[in-house]
């Protein structure tokens, strides 16, 4: 059961900041839900499960339970983008599902803050090494600079039809 509430409408920019760690935990909530796949799950059920050990300070969890959400929410244009910015021979079938959490991860958070990508590249180059092989870091290097590229390039406000001036609008 997907919930449908926005980090827009709930946290200001500077509530959205995370750690590496907070990085990791969201990305083995996206990878949960991909080995799910098609069967019904509850997101902050997933995200709780995953978190509640790590964090008993309830403002922390919430926090990370809805940007989780936020993420689940936008998973079809995540994956839209991921799709459009892929080489001819590949699909986003064929991607390892570890590597499919962690670009929808980087790709949410390139669309809350278009002015660090670099930045947030390399925070995501970081984490894959942790799970992933040297090809895979160079595949998501490549992938997140065209993706970066095209959308500074193109100066616009949406990656993936994200509207992020509502996240401005609660600074």
């Amino acid at each position: 059961m997907i919930e449908k509430k926005s980090i827009c409408s709930t946290h200001s920019k500077r509530a959205f900041k995370l750690s590496n760690e907070e990085r990791i935990l969201l990305i083995q909530a996206l990878y949960a839900i991909n080995i799910l796949e098609e069967e019904q799950y509850d997101t902050r059920e997933i995200i709780s499960g995953i978190t509640k050990e790590i964090y008993s300070n309830h403002k922390s969890l919430q926090k990370l339970e809805d940007i989780f959400v936020s993420i689940v929410n936008d998973l079809v244009s995540l994956d839209n983008c991921i799709s459009k910015n892929l080489s001819f021979s590949w699909k986003i079938e064929r991607l390892p599902k570890v590597l499919l959490a962690i670009l929808r991860m980087a790709i949410f958070e390139i669309k809350i803050y278009p002015s660090k990508i670099g930045l947030i590249i390399n925070n995501y180059i970081e984490i894959t090494r942790r799970f992933e092989h040297h090809k895979e870091v160079a595949f998501l290097n490549g992938l997140l600079d065209n993706i970066g590229q095209k959308y500074v390039s193109t100066n616009s406000t949406h990656i993936t039809n994200y509207n992020h001036s509502e996240v401005a609008k609660t600074n």
